[in-house]
């Protein structure tokens, strides 16, 4: 009788133990695959967060760029508009000139022509100066982009 209570008990925990060992497999299969999402979930999360920087980082560029044009074209603009004022106060100063100088003024005439040539000199200095200026301008804007996109890059 023992021995069939024995035998029996023995089935019994065999069943248990087989039992536990296919719940115990079907727990880590199911962890491991639980893992494997959870990888690809932040897998695809450190994808999209690189990819909303660089998104961001382009954008910054993109303003950067577009300040920078507009910044250039003002000053564009704005050298046209002294230009065509000191070629308009000329052209008045000219204007004077003329009424104002008689026949025996040729000496005076030359010395005038000599004035507007020094004029114009000095307006062609002026453009220089502020070309000079502006392209000092624009690389300062260019090295301030320059280190903010190594600053990005860190």
């Amino acid at each position: 009788y023992q021995r069939r209570v024995r035998g029996k008990t023995e089935d019994r925990l065999k069943n248990i133990k087989r039992s536990f060992k296919s719940t115990l497999q079907a727990l880590e299969k199911k962890n491991i695959s639980e893992m494997e999402t959870t990888q690809k979930l932040h897998m695809n999360d450190q994808k999209n967060l690189q990819k909303n920087q660089q998104n961001e980082s382009k954008a910054r560029r993109k303003t950067v760029e577009d300040e920078q044009k507009a910044i250039m074209k003002d000053f564009k603009d704005m050298l046209k508009n002294e230009t065509k004022e000191l070629k308009e106060q000329m052209k008045t100063k000219e204007r004077q000139m003329q009424r104002k100088m008689s026949k025996d003024d040729k000496k005076l005439m030359e010395i005038d022509q000599k004035e507007r040539v020094m004029v114009k000199e000095l307006e062609f200095n002026h453009i220089k100066l502020r070309e000079k200026q502006l392209i000092e301008h624009s690389l300062t804007i260019q090295q301030l982009a320059e280190s903010e996109k190594q600053l990005l890059s860190l």
